[in-house]
C-alpha cells in the first residue's frame, strides 16, 4: 500500500525511464541477493545447519524461484513488485483515468495467467497497491475524516482479525485465474474457477482494513521526536532489511535458536516481537556498514539507497 502511495510521482515518466528505475531498485538487489542466498544455503547442510524451508538447494530451484511467482520462495517481493509497477504504469497511461485503468489492470490479473509469470502474485498485490493509490489521490478526504475512519477501520480489523484462519493465509491457499481457459478450449465453453475466492477475499478485506488502519493511526499520534525520526531514516532502508533478515533472520537465527517446546502464547506475545527487534537493530547497522561501500551498496540495496545516502543524514533535508 505504501508503494502504491507513493506511486503517483512515477505516472509523470516514460515506460522506458520506470522500466529502468525500478530494474535499479528491485531486481538488481534481487539477483544479487538470489546469489548470496544460493551461497548460502549451499554451505548451511556443511555446518550441520538445515534450510527454514525445509527445501534441499538447487541451482535450478533458485532459478525457478526467480522467474516464478511464489510467496513461498526468497525474496519474492522484489521481482513481484516490478511486474506489478510495470502492470499498473501500462494501465494508467493507455486508459488514463484511474478507475478505468484500475478495473482493465484487476481484470486483467484476475483473468489471465500469463506463462506463470504475471497473475499469481498480482491477482492478491494489485488491490493493495491500488488502495494506496486511491488513498494518495484522496488524501485531502481521508484526513478530514481520520477519526471516524481510524475507529470505523479499527473495528473492522479487529473484527477480521478475530474470524481470521490459519487457511486464509496466501501461503496456505492460492488465488486462482477466474476463468479455465485450458478448460474452457477444450470443452467450448467458459469454464470459471472460484477456488478459495471466499477466502482471497476474506483475505483482501483483512489486508485492507488493517492497512488503512495503521495508517490513520500513525496519522494521528505521529509527532516529530528523535524517535520517529530515527525510524523515518530506517523507513529508507526497506530493501535492505528485507535481504539482510533473509540470511539473519530465516538461516542464522532459525538454526542458533531452538523454541520448540516453548509455551505458544509466550512464543508469540514475548519472544516474536524480541526476534523481530533485534533483526531490525541488527539489519539497520548492517545496512549503515555496507553503505560504506558504495558498489558493494548498489548490488545488495539498489540505486535509490545510494543516491539518497546523503539526504538519510542531512537534518535540513529531514525536517522538510
Amino acid at each position: 500500500m505504501i508503494s502504491g502511495f507513493f506511486f503517483s510521482s512515477s505516472l509523470k515518466l516514460s515506460f522506458k525511464e520506470v522500466l529502468w528505475k525500478r530494474f535499479l531498485v528491485l531486481i538488481i538487489p534481487h539477483i544479487a541477493w538470489i546469489i548470496i542466498l544460493a551461497l548460502a544455503d549451499w554451505a548451511m547442510p556443511i555446518v550441520g545447519w538445515g534450510r527454514a524451508t525445509g527445501r534441499p538447494f538447487s541451482i535450478l530451484g533458485q532459478l525457478e524461484a526467480f522467474f516464478k511467482p511464489d510467496p513461498r520462495t526468497d525474496l519474492w517481493f522484489f521481482k513481484d513488485l516490478f511486474i506489478t509497477d510495470l502492470i499498473i504504469f501500462a494501465s494508467c497511461k493507455i486508459f488514463k483515468k484511474l478507475p478505468v485503468a484500475f478495473i482493465a489492470s484487476m481484470l486483467f490479473v484476475l483473468l489471465f495467467d500469463c506463462f506463470g509469470v504475471v497473475g499469481k502474485v498480482q491477482r492478491f498485490m494489485l488491490p493493495i497497491f491500488w488502495t494506496g493509490i486511491l488513498l494518495k489521490t484522496h488524501y485531502h478526504v481521508f484526513t478530514k475524516h481520520l477519526n471516524k475512519l481510524l475507529i470505523g477501520f479499527g473495528i473492522l480489523f479487529a473484527v477480521s482479525v478475530y474470524l481470521y484462519d490459519f487457511t486464509y493465509m496466501i501461503y496456505r491457499s492460492d488465488f486462482p485465474p477466474i476463468i479455465n481457459f485450458q478448460q474452457s478450449f477444450a470443452e467450448g465453453k467458459v469454464i470459471f474457477n472460484f477456488t478459495d475466492i471466499d477466502k482471497s477475499g476474506f483475505r483482501l478485506l483483512a489486508g485492507v482494513a488493517g492497512s488503512l488502519f495503521f495508517f490513520a493511526l500513525f496519522q494521528r499520534i505521529w509527532k516529530k521526536n528523535v524517535v520517529t525520526t530515527f525510524l523515518s531514516r530506517c523507513g529508507q532502508l526497506t530493501v535492505a532489511i528485507y535481504g539482510l533478515q533473509a540470511i539473519l533472520l530465516q538461516r542464522v537465527m532459525v538454526n542458533i535458536l531452538d523454541f520448540s517446546g516453548i509455551n505458544m502464547w509466550l512464543y508469540w506475545v514475548i519472544i516474536t516481537p524480541i526476534a523481530a527487534a533485534f533483526t531490525f537493530f541488527a539489519c539497520v547497522l548492517l545496512t549503515r556498514l555496507i553503505q560504506k561501500n558504495k558498489p558493494l551498496s548498489f548490488m545488495l540495496f539498489g540505486s535509490s539507497l545510494v543516491a539518497n545516502r546523503p539526504a538519510v543524514r542531512n537534518k535540513k533535508f529531514s525536517s522538510n
